[in-house]
């Protein structure tokens, strides 16, 4: 069989269903993507790249540019596809990542392969993640680049065989008429991989990953997002971090990412969020206090891993968004997980079961939930326990391939 994964790239959400897939000698499996990452290779999968036209745009209408770039990288991609087939070959399935245009032009090349869609958002304006909080309604501009945002996604909802996302919640935000098309599966996470380890060799391993000396009675609270933005909570995590620092004398504070807004537009008045926060709270914060608060960047996967397990307690924050993996790889390892009491963390998170929860809203409950996880770590380790056997029962990566692979055979081979 021939199977074609597109998404822009290489191997996002598809790099256990892609090395599933070609793991079978009588499949050929190609990836269609703009960003080959040579640092990854997975056997048995052929990159076919293009060019991110992105790199060569001109200045047009806000609304416009967003849809000039998703229709971009759809001729982009459409012109690649067609060099493809041109070169023999024919995709049986399409497995595609809805939301970036890079699907939305291939099923003129294609037109009988099956089409499996990965969809991860949908851009509500009244939606949970637009009118989250006491934030005021969206005025009828703002909602424009939302609806604007969804074209290419309703394209795929319509022209697509079957869907799937990630958590129950995010299957919730498509239109009702479509939800009967989208199952809900998670990516999956490698609990052979992300597994505990005694504190004492992961700490030694993240000293050694971060050139660091934190010792073994340091009390290490850690806050991992893709960026340092509103929309994963860094604003309330640094509000929370100079009480965090002065009841616990122990505590080292590790942030791990890059300082940059993914999600969401940097601060109003210039600069960056950690920029912005860090001399919001400077005048809280000892010349010993900000000695304890250390900013990574991006670490690999196994600096990361260790990252989890030594942690005392891991604290995210999200708005009402797409669930990050870092919560589920950090449960893997036993992780105290301390979340924002917001969907979707709240599927995943039970308070007091396998996990603490806070008001996202509330820096000062934040700092109190940090404080306690501290301070009753031996009364509070049947919480890590629960945490990694829910990821056995709900997201282990096995489970979850069998499901995307059984999704693939129902599409390929309809009863």
């Amino acid at each position: 069989m021939n199977i074609l994964f597109i998404h822009p790239n290489f191997p996002a959400q598809f790099r256990h269903l892609s090395e599933a897939l070609a793991s079978n000698p009588k499949n050929r499996v190609v990836f269609l993507c703009s960003n080959p990452r040579p640092e990854w290779e997975i056997s048995g999968v052929q990159k076919a790249t293009f060019e991110d036209p992105a790199k060569h745009s001109d200045r047009l209408h806000p609304l416009t540019q967003i849809l000039d770039a998703k229709y971009k990288i759809g001729e982009a991609a459409f012109h690649r596809a067609l060099s493809l087939k041109k070169e023999g070959f024919t995709p049986d399935l399409m497995i595609a990542h809805s939301g970036w245009g890079s699907s939305l032009f291939i099923r003129e090349i294609f037109p009988k392969a099956a089409c499996l869609s990965f969809f991860e958002w949908f851009y509500d304006p009244e939606g949970a993640n637009a009118q989250f909080g006491d934030s005021a309604p969206l005025s009828p501009q703002a909602k424009l680049p939302l609806r604007v945002r969804n074209s290419d996604i309703q394209e795929d909802l319509i022209y697509c065989d079957r869907g799937y996302t990630p958590t129950h919640w995010q299957a919730k935000q498509f239109p009702a008429m479509f939800r009967e098309k989208i199952e809900v599966v998670h990516d999956g996470v490698d609990i052979d991989y992300f597994t505990p380890l005694p504190r004492e060799q992961a700490l030694q391993k993240l000293n050694q990953h971060l050139k660091s000396r934190f010792q073994p009675d340091d009390e290490l609270v850690t806050y991992i997002a893709r960026g340092m933005e509103p929309y994963r909570g860094f604003p309330q995590f640094m509000e929370a971090v100079p009480r965090i620092l002065a009841e616990r004398p122990k505590a080292q504070i590790l942030i791990v990412g890059k300082d940059q807004s993914c999600y969401g537009p940097p601060p109003a008045q210039g600069g960056t969020w950690k920029e912005l926060m860090l001399k919001k709270i400077a005048p809280l914060l000892s010349k010993e206090d900000l000695q304890r608060l250390h900013f990574v960047g991006s670490l690999p996967y196994g600096a990361l891993k260790t990252v989890y397990q030594a942690s005392h307690a891991h604290v995210y924050l999200s708005r009402p968004f797409v669930l990050s993996w870092s919560v589920l790889e950090s449960m893997s390892c036993e992780g105290l997980l301390l979340g924002s009491s917001t969907e979707p963390v709240t599927e995943v998170i039970q308070h007091e079961e396998n996990g603490l929860l806070f008001d996202f809203f509330s820096p000062e409950d934040l700092a109190k939930t940090v404080v306690r996880a501290l301070q009753e770590k031996d009364e509070l380790l049947p919480l890590r326990k629960a945490a990694r056997k829910s990821i056995e029962a709900n997201y282990a990566l096995k489970d979850c391939l069998k499901k995307q692979i059984a999704l693939v055979q129902d599409i390929l081979s309809p009863q």
